[in-house]
């Protein structure tokens, strides 16, 4: 694994320099982007819910993101906050559920300030711990295997307090997307000369 302190100063240094491209709103981070599954997934339990008789296990998505991803990506903060600049290692570490896996978790319950933790036999092969974490903020709900897919069960953690296997950058413009394209590409290798970019396109795409 790539590991903070150093990766994550490279990461939002490229960020802030993509921010002052002219015709971009917004540049964010995130391990992988909007509408796109995570490789990464997770057995979870919620502190104080016990599960039914042959009540499977919940399970799901997990994405780092940056305080700036929601705005970037589209996705409305329904309920308590979004991540800050001070969510980062060395925090009490914290969390953001989508809607629906909220619900799942914790039914008609108040789901901000609850505990959540990761369980399950991937924590033997995952960056993740067993630590408790706290539901900051509830955000809508995304459809990471098509629009004609019921909502995917996601659960955000913040990328400064994790650690970093890679990122996503989210950008969103006010001009032609494809346009800024070169001007994004080299504003990321001003920043990072050898920094491979594997795959670059819009939502659409």
């Amino acid at each position: 694994f790539m590991r903070q302190p150093e990766n994550l100063a490279k990461y939002e240094a490229i960020r802030e320099r993509v921010a002052a491209v002219p015709g971009v709103d917004v540049a964010a981070l995130g391990m992988s982007a909007p509408l796109r599954a995570s490789f990464l997934s997770m057995d979870v339990k919620a502190e104080g819910r016990a599960l039914a008789p042959n009540e499977p296990t919940p399970h799901t998505t997990v994405k780092p993101v940056d305080t700036r991803y929601f705005t970037a990506a589209g996705i409305p903060v329904i309920a308590g906050r979004g991540f800050q600049a001070t969510d980062r290692r060395g925090s009490d570490r914290v969390i953001m559920l989508s809607q629906s896996f909220a619900k799942r978790l914790f039914g008609s319950d108040t789901p901000v300030g609850r505990r959540v933790a990761f369980t399950g036999e991937a924590l033997k092969f995952g960056p993740y711990t067993d630590d408790w974490r706290t539901v900051i903020g509830i955000v809508g709900d995304t459809r990471e295997q098509g629009l004609d897919a019921g909502p995917t069960n996601t659960l955000y953690v913040p990328f400064a307090q994790e650690f970093i296997i890679g990122a996503t950058l989210v950008a969103r413009t006010k001009a032609d997307p494809a346009e800024l394209q070169p001007k994004i590409l080299q504003a990321v290798h001003e920043i990072a000369p050898r920094q491979l970019i594997e795959h670059v396109a819009t939502l659409e795409q």
